[in-house]
């Protein structure tokens, strides 16, 4: 029974990272030392689990995924995915009403899309959140004394899909989005806010946070090119 709570445990875990798939598959962790790693954690869930038993799961695990060939367009769209990112930006939450609805349409047409400006707008049922320039916080201002939260240490990271032929685009392939937050979050990265498009998403985060979120998303996409 320990066993078999050990193996499902592990395969929970293992089924969440892709990157830990495609290395398993490649031969290139060493079982050993992933199994002390996620011994700790597995023994909160099953406090029976031992460092063998691990072992054997992942083992295990890893001659399923060699039976199995990891989703190809998702592994291709993360090892041709582009990395762009910007600082200066700031973040700002307002309960939804018509007034701050209206005003936030009026500053839109006021943005430089061909500089490169950018304006964000999630809504919620009650809320409504932008992403701007923090060189535009003076097209804000008769609304920003009615916000619910700002925040000017933001930053930006956008992962946009390469176009290549015969290749399906990002938001048709299931994970891939997943993927990216998780590789973030199990990173200790915050994410304020995320805001996708057909072929692009786009993470908020703390400014503090944006060159460590930077070599965590490029890392994951030279895993994925290299071992192509």
């Amino acid at each position: 029974m320990e066993e078999t709570n050990t193996a499902q445990i592990v395969r929970e875990e293992l089924d969440k990272d892709i990157f830990l798939q495609n290395s398993l598959v490649k031969g290139l962790i060493n079982n050993s030392a992933l199994a002390r790693l996620l011994l700790p954690m597995i023994k909160i869930k099953n406090p029976q689990a031992t460092l063998e038993s691990v072992m054997v799961s992942i083992s295990r695990y890893g001659s399923t995924l060699s039976q199995i060939k990891l989703e190809k367009d998702l592994v291709n769209q993360i090892a041709h995915s582009q990395i762009s990112m910007k600082n200066d930006i700031i973040h700002v939450t307002f309960h939804r009403n018509n007034v701050i609805v209206s005003e936030i349409n009026e500053i839109s047409k006021k943005i430089r899309w061909d500089l490169d400006e950018i304006l964000f707008i999630n809504q919620g049922s009650g809320e409504i959140t932008v992403v701007f320039d923090k060189k535009n916080k003076a097209l804000f201002r008769k609304i920003l004394p009615h916000s619910v939260e700002v925040r000017g240490d933001s930053a930006i990271l956008s992962i946009r899909e390469a176009k290549i032929k015969g290749q399906a685009p990002s938001i048709e392939v299931p994970g891939l989005y997943a993927y990216f937050i998780n590789q973030i979050s199990k990173n200790g990265i915050n994410i304020l806010d995320v805001v996708s498009t057909k072929s692009q998403i786009t993470f908020v985060i703390k400014e503090t946070d944006l060159i460590k979120t930077y070599d965590v998303i490029t890392d994951s996409i030279k895993h994925f090119r290299k071992n192509q």
